[in-house]
């Protein structure tokens, strides 16, 4: 049986003999460990016998900061695209179909799976990445990455999803200026704060009890919106690269592409060295999102994600908190696979 700690996750205890059904559900642990706003971990996955459905789970959507499901659908995504990456390290084969019924309205991907697989892990760098990802909320160092690494990440994009990556100090700027104004829009917004604060009283982000409590009181109760610009400002200063995942529409699936190109670029800057930072706030304000949108060159109108990209001063955050396996997976089902 694979763990039930995500955190802890290895092939180590991987059922390589074991049938299919039992093959996949031990595979769920690293899709789990993708980003997510607020570590909210809005995913539910259902194990059939021969794929895997991914839904999004509503009682964990962000009304208020993620109100058009944005971020819903680009976290999707990214769990999407870590259970691809691990289904390929033990070496199945996958067919993905985006929304595949209709009527099953949470259902964002049915992920196919064939093949006998092998009896060890292939070694690929993204999939290492995976259990050590982790975000990096501290000044990066001044240095640039190597042209090499940067063209990497961009060659993540696809013909629908494009890897935007600037090192321009006019870009820079301007979207500095974007974040301090969004900053202090969202803290003083009430029901902005209010949402933040339960998420922190759950203790999303690892700490205990008592801390996650006094901080969502914080959150709630004061407008931390100049200290929070302040912090941010300071970190856009010392960013040599931002980056933005884009789209040419907006639709759930783009989201859900975007999700999937974003991991992968996440993943390869951390297999070479590098770290990322993502600031949703910018593009969680409307008029923000629009502003960050002309600073975009080509036909390409959609931002979904933006980030900041450098060398780490640190190791990064502590690892957030993932949820027990068997609250995120629902058991095999013995209901054949689609014709």
């Amino acid at each position: 049986m694979p763990p039930t700690t995500a955190r802890e996750s290895t092939l180590e205890t991987f059922p390589w003999r074991a049938d299919l059904p039992t093959r996949l559900r031990a595979l769920l642990p690293f899709a789990t460990l993708a980003p997510s706003s607020h570590n909210a971990q809005p995913w539910r996955f259902v194990v059939a016998d021969d794929h895997v459905d991914v839904h999004v789970e509503l009682d964990r959507w962000l009304r208020v900061a993620d109100a058009d499901q944005r971020e819903l659908y680009v976290s999707i995504g990214c769990a999407l695209e870590n259970l691809l990456i691990a289904a390929d390290e033990v070496g199945l084969r996958t067919r993905v179909g985006y929304f595949p019924d209709p009527d099953a309205t949470t259902l964002a991907a049915r992920v196919q799976m064939e093949g006998a697989g092998g009896d060890h892990a292939r070694g690929g760098p993204l999939f290492a990445a995976i259990s050590r990802r982790r975000t990096v909320r501290e000044r990066f160092r001044d240095e640039p990455p190597a042209p090499s690494q940067l063209g990497s990440l961009t060659s993540c994009g696809a013909s629908d999803v494009h890897v935007v990556l600037s090192a321009d100090p006019a870009v820079a700027r301007r979207f500095d200026e974007l974040t301090t104004r969004a900053d202090a829009l969202q803290f003083a917004d009430p029901a902005w704060r209010e949402e933040l604060g339960e998420w922190i009283g759950r203790g999303v982000y690892g700490h205990g009890w008592l801390l996650s409590r006094m901080a969502r009181l914080a959150v709630a109760h004061l407008n931390l919106g100049a200290s929070s610009g302040r912090s941010d400002h300071a970190l856009l200063s010392h960013t040599p690269v931002l980056g933005l995942i884009v789209t040419a529409g907006d639709t759930p699936l783009e989201r859900v592409r975007a999700g999937q190109t974003f991991e992968r670029v996440w993943l390869l800057a951390e297999a070479g060295g590098l770290a990322l930072h993502p600031m949703n706030q910018t593009l969680q304000i409307p008029a923000s999102r629009e502003a960050v949108r002309t600073l975009i060159e080509g036909d390409l109108r959609a931002p979904q994600i933006a980030f900041r990209l450098g060398r780490p001063l640190a190791t990064g955050d502590a690892r957030s908190p993932r949820r027990p396996i068997d609250e995120v997976v629902d058991p095999p089902t013995t209901e054949p696979g689609p014709t």
